[in-house]
């Protein structure tokens, strides 16, 4: 069977691996299904024998496959390497912005006033209005977005929220590093980054009550993109905290606003995001430097 035939082609954004410590050997594919999520599964050959056989084939034996069988096809587009040519995942970019067309606020580099600090110490969390500059911000968000959207992130369904995420992305990792200083800044002892995470909600999603675990002990929460906003400009969908004295404190920001906040004192959650709406934010986790934990 040809796939030029069925309007079909191998994704190309796909990415696979040889699984040593067994003969015949397995495969790992990675591939982004445009529309879902990041898929990652482990081809064999009692499981998958067909597909197995076409990358055996391939990586291996290093022949060219010209036919594929009807079941060859239906397993390789079961795993997101073979997919429909209009479906197919385009590569996303990221664009650092120039800064010259960028705004004149430096978040990484902003030394917080004494009251932030001392409110943050007192309550376990502050806001931090325009955590980055606005430029950057717009760029992430679209950036995370489109990532989203062609496949290349991961589906997180746990404890019945819907989002996809990573975990600690290159692109969000630099900006982590950047706001340690900050941080340590504003807690008034040193810090080291621990793991980024990015969280795109999709409707329906929602974020029990919980507490963090011990890797995140400062967290930042920034937010990326939010639509449709209120007419103030500021996200509908709040974050909730529980203060340490029992208040529960509602917090909608605005695009580029951040909270830190210590996530593994304070009880925190979100209502299920509504139908029509959409929601990206940034997670920086910080812990403290003589902290010898795990880190993600």
């Amino acid at each position: 069977m040809q796939l030029e035939s069925l309007g079909l082609a191998l994704n190309p954004c796909a990415s696979i691996s040889i699984q040593g410590g067994s003969e015949p050997p397995s495969f790992l594919v990675q591939a982004p299904v445009k529309g879902a999520q990041l898929s990652a599964r482990v081809v064999r050959p009692d499981e998958l024998p067909e597909a197995h056989d076409f990358l055996a084939a391939a990586l291996i034996r290093g022949e060219t496959v010209e036919h594929i069988s009807e079941q060859g096809v239906a397993e390789l587009r079961e795993i997101g390497l073979l997919m429909a040519v209009d479906a197919l995942p385009r590569a996303v970019h990221y664009d650092l912005p120039s800064s010259a067309q960028d705004d004149h606020r430096n978040g990484t580099q902003v030394l917080d006033a004494s009251a932030t600090c001392a409110f943050l110490s007192s309550e376990g969390f502050v806001e931090l209005p325009e955590l980055l500059p606005r430029s950057h911000v717009a760029e992430l968000g679209r950036y995370f977005q489109a990532l989203a959207a062609e496949g290349f992130l991961a589906l997180d369904t746990d404890r019945g929220s819907c989002r996809h995420v990573a975990h600690n992305h290159p692109v969000a990792n630099f900006w982590h590093d950047q706001l340690n200083e900050r941080v340590t800044q504003l807690v008034g002892r040193r810090t080291k980054p621990s793991y980024s995470f990015v969280s795109i909600y999709v409707a329906g999603g929602d974020l029990k009550w919980h507490t963090d675990r011990p890797p995140c002990e400062y967290t930042i929460t920034l937010l990326l993109d939010y639509a449709p906003l209120d007419d103030a400009g500021r996200s509908p969908w709040a974050l909730k905290v529980r203060g340490r004295d029992g208040t529960i404190h509602g917090l909608h920001q605005r695009i580029g606003d951040a909270l830190i906040f210590k996530g593994r004192e304070l009880k925190h959650c979100r209502e299920v995001l509504p139908t029509g709406h959409r929601s990206a934010s940034l997670l920086f986790h910080f812990v403290d430097a003589d902290y010898d934990g795990e880190m993600a």
